[in-house]
């Protein structure tokens, strides 16, 4: 349910001036969940001559850093059913409801980070 927007490059002399890469240069990809104004951003940084090194993501728990993102939705069976289509199928148990009536899939980005989907299971 993402859109990716226009992104834009970053100098390996502006990430250096900022304190953010040492002189690498890198691409911001911008991703927006909705629309208008008000609706959520979430920026992914592309780093093609310092890829970096892939952190222990067997478990939540497993290494320090961010690694979970948490995402609602709007209609949780549709959003699965786009995860599974992308090659992201669910873990654990898949679906599961939680107390408050929604449900709850996790599942893992191409860096094997976690990402959190919660919604309601919309009847049609």
């Amino acid at each position: 349910g993402l859109t990716e927007l226009e992104g834009f490059d970053v100098s390996g002399e502006l990430g250096k001036n900022v304190g953010l890469t040492n002189d690498q240069a890198f691409r911001v990809h911008v991703l927006v969940l909705g629309k208008g104004k008000n609706a959520s951003k979430m920026k992914l940084m592309e780093f093609p001559k310092a890829p970096g090194k892939k952190g222990n993501q067997e478990f939540l728990h497993s290494t320090m850093g961010l690694r979970y993102t948490t995402i609602f939705v709007n209609d949780i069976a549709a959003a699965n059913l786009r995860m599974i289509a992308y090659g992201s199928m669910p873990m654990g148990k898949g679906l599961t409801e939680i107390p408050d009536g929604r449900f709850l899939g996790v599942y893992r980005d191409p860096d094997q980070n976690f990402v959190e989907l919660v919604g309601p299971q919309v009847k049609k």
